[in-house]
């Protein structure tokens, strides 16, 4: 409504605004309160105004830098709402006669009014604790268009103020090569540490040099190992290729060419389990044959072979140490 203030006797526009916040970590993310104190004027080619207000506004502020990586550099986009209090009068630039106020004297002395805040806010620190700010909000009043004392009709006020101020952080920013310690915990660690250290310096120097002397003979045993080794690395093996002398077969048919009392040891259902029953047995094989008995199917492992039943019945007291089931059968 008045966007001008050039008329003579004009007051400065001041504002003063502390304010209290806290910072959510490194997020970026800030909230904060601020209380302000404020007289402001404007005027068009007729009328000026004057007002008082009080404010209470909170908001909450993301630095966007801090999207690209740390810097000491900061720009806050800020956004909140509040409470304005404010008392406003409409003078004639002419005469000086006041035409109207907002609120009525009669009935209020300062109007409670909601507001909308959005804005921006550069930070640069000074030191570790002290920042530098330069920002802007505007503000816009919630159904009030008579923060001027003027209605105009059209839509609710606004007013906005552009603010140089400075930032104290109460609580120093930590230090990423530093790490926070209990202060009884830390004793705690530097008692441990004397304690080991007393416990070193306090050895005893015999024991100290008997075990160096350990360490030296099994150093002395270590090398004699790796030189034997060495030597038995040097040696050329000689691998026997030779074949052995392998005692011939037994001659089956020769053995069953009559009735005679045999020695079984071992009945088996294949002939290549039978022929491993006998390479794997410790008895003689000098006789030793294996006979087919298509009757049960099966394939039966001679010992050996005897004319007379007493001779192979004493031989095979003797079988039975090895093979506790072997049995006589004439055939």
């Amino acid at each position: 409504d008045f966007t001008g203030a050039s008329f003579k006797g004009v007051k400065p526009n001041i504002l003063v605004a502390p304010g209290l916040g806290y910072s959510l970590g490194d997020s970026g993310f800030r909230l904060r309160g601020d209380f302000t104190l404020a007289t402001m004027n404007g005027d068009n080619d007729r009328d000026f105004y004057e007002t008082s207000f009080y404010e209470g506004l909170l908001t909450a502020q993301y630095d966007v830098v801090n999207l690209f990586g740390d810097s000491d550099f900061k720009l806050y986009l800020t956004a909140g709402a509040g409470l304005l209090f404010y008392y406003s009068k409409l003078y004639d630039i002419q005469t000086r006669s006041r035409i109207s106020e907002s609120p009525i004297p009669s009935e209020s002395s300062f109007s409670a009014n909601p507001v909308l805040a959005g804005g921006f806010e550069m930070g640069y620190p000074l030191s570790q604790n002290l920042e530098i700010n330069l920002g802007f909000v505007e503000r816009a009043l919630i159904g009030n268009d008579y923060m001027d004392a003027f209605a105009s009709g059209s839509s609710d006020d606004l007013y906005g103020n552009l603010t140089v101020g400075l930032t104290f952080y109460l609580k120093d920013k930590k230090d990423v090569n530093m790490v926070e310690m209990d202060r009884s915990k830390y004793n705690r660690l530097i008692s441990t540490i004397d304690s080991l250290e007393n416990t070193s310096n306090q050895g005893d120097p015999e024991e100290i040099a008997r075990l160096e002397m350990e360490s030296k003979d099994k150093d002395v045993k270590i090398q004699i190992l790796e030189n034997e080794l060495d030597s038995l690395r040097a040696k050329v093996v000689k691998i026997d290729t030779e074949k052995r002398n392998i005692p011939p077969a037994p001659d089956s048919e020769a053995l069953l060419s009559s009735p005679r009392y045999r020695i079984i040891v071992a009945s088996l259902p294949s002939r290549t389990m039978a022929q491993r029953w006998i390479d794997r047995s410790n008895l003689d094989k000098s006789e030793m044959i294996i006979v087919y008995v298509s009757d049960l199917n099966t394939y039966r492992v001679i010992y050996k072979s005897y004319d007379s039943y007493e001779a192979a019945r004493k031989e095979q007291q003797q079988v039975k140490s090895v093979v506790s089931d072997a049995w006589i059968k004439k055939f």
